[in-house]
């Protein structure tokens, strides 16, 4: 075929060529994403993959301390905020830069700590 005959047949079916250009782009934005998903150790982290169901119902949320939003806006109020927020600053703080040992499980307490 000539390179007319092909800029011909597309020129006649440009909807359907269009249709295919957008499947096969969406196909392999997906492939990359999967494996970055992957590579970059995300997949660890999720828990709602088929087979980590009992792992799912193990997970406690933490209490934590929580700011009422629909209080008055006041000194005391911005004190208490400001107060909250140091101390999940001072939290933030400990686990240091940005380091490899940062995003290790121990650290996110994703696993057991070593003794």
């Amino acid at each position: 075929m000539k390179l007319s005959n092909i800029r011909a047949l597309v020129g006649r079916h440009r909807f359907p060529f269009a249709i295919g250009a957008v499947v096969i782009i969406s196909i392999l934005m997906t492939a990359v994403s999967l494996s970055l998903y992957v590579t970059s150790g995300t997949a660890r982290l999720d828990l709602s993959r088929p087979g980590y169901e009992s792992v799912r119902q193990d997970v406690q949320q933490s209490p934590g301390e929580t700011y009422n939003s629909d209080g008055p806006v006041n000194e005391a109020a911005l004190n208490e905020f400001d107060q909250l927020l140091q101390k999940r600053r001072t939290n933030l703080d400990a686990l240091g830069g940005f380091e490899d040992t940062t995003i290790d499980d121990e650290s996110l307490r994703l696993a057991p700590p070593t003794p």
